[in-house]
């Protein structure tokens, strides 16, 4: 438990696992507003679409029930002419009405009266519209057409039906809108965790080159060196890594010349004194005031020089008091 504790720790303060995360939750942020606002925006539209529709449906079931209760009163087709004339002005669409033979009695554009209707242009709905007909002889510069057949009953649709399937079509077409949404939003989290696993990986490759050569120079190679090419902050970083490179590696060679130039220097005098006392041990020289002034001498040398290495390792550490 402790070991799946602390693997937990390392890798959640791994630099590449906040890069990924981090990534990830932008880009999940991003994308899921932008679904939001879609989404809302579609339920918005599709109201106001529904709306034009519904309005649309009601006028075209009043123009249905006024022409079918004129034809069904026996008006006559000069009549019926002018009444469909009149109701396409007002609608700005092509009004045909046909026959139970499918001949068209009236046509707002008087291009196909008494012409028999194919049965493929109709819907077999209580009225239905269709796209005009592109040929010279039937072409309309309106937009669509409403084939009207005297078979149908004068009473249009209830409003209640055609709300009720209005209501279906419109949450069957959320559903579908909000799947592609999520859908979306999966392919894009999906999308965004290779990018930054790819980018990351871009990103640390120079960091884990450092890291490889700090730890080297941890182990006492002071000459590593990396070579990062760019001019950003992480080329930035490798050109401070090899200037302290360098200067730990001239501090060294300066510490290496202290030491063996303190050695020799120690032991001149060292050497003498030992000299001395060999001859003076073996009664070969006499202790003469001028033996023991040489000897005095050396020692005092020797003095100086550990009072000055004091004095250097104070300066190093920062301590030394000037006596100005």
């Amino acid at each position: 438990m402790m070991l799946s504790s602390l693997r937990l720790i390392l890798m959640l303060s791994s630099l590449r696992l906040r890069l990924i995360l981090m990534f990830m939750l932008v880009v999940m942020v991003a994308v899921g507003t932008v679904a939001l606002i879609a989404s809302q925006a579609t339920d918005h539209n599709l109201q106001v679409y529904n709306q034009r529709m519904n309005d649309q449906t009601m006028n075209n079931q009043h123009i249905v029930s006024t022409l079918l209760t004129a034809y069904h009163q026996h008006e006559s087709q000069k009549a019926l002419q002018a009444l469909t004339e009149q109701l396409a002005h007002s609608s700005h669409q092509r009004i045909i009405l046909l026959d139970h033979q499918r001949r068209a009695i009236a046509d707002s554009d008087r291009t196909l009266i008494g012409q028999v209707i194919p049965e493929t242009r109709l819907t077999g709905a209580s009225f239905s519209t269709s796209p005009a007909s592109s040929s010279a002889d039937t072409s309309s510069s309106l937009s669509s057409s409403l084939y009207i057949s005297t078979d149908l009953p004068t009473q249009p649709l209830s409003q209640g039906s055609s709300t009720l399937i209005n209501s279906s079509l419109e949450a069957s077409f959320l559903t579908s809108v909000n799947h592609s949404l999520w859908l979306a939003v999966l392919v894009a989290g999906l999308t965004a965790l290779l990018l930054a696993l790819l980018f990351s990986r871009t990103l640390l490759k120079p960091l884990h080159t450092l890291k490889a050569a700090a730890g080297r120079m941890e182990q006492g190679d002071l000459s590593q060196r990396v070579s990062i090419k760019g001019k950003g902050e992480v080329s930035a970083l490798a050109h401070a890594f090899n200037t302290m490179a360098d200067s730990l590696s001239r501090s060294e060679q300066a510490r290496r010349n202290l030491v063996s130039d303190v050695a020799h220097e120690l032991r001149n005098p060292l050497m003498n004194i030992r000299g001395y006392l060999e001859l003076l041990a073996d009664q070969v020289l006499e202790p003469t005031p001028e033996t023991l002034a040489s000897l005095y001498e050396e020692t005092s040398l020797l003095s100086r020089l550990i009072a000055d290495l004091q004095d250097l390792s104070l300066a190093e550490a920062g301590q030394l008091h000037l006596a100005r």
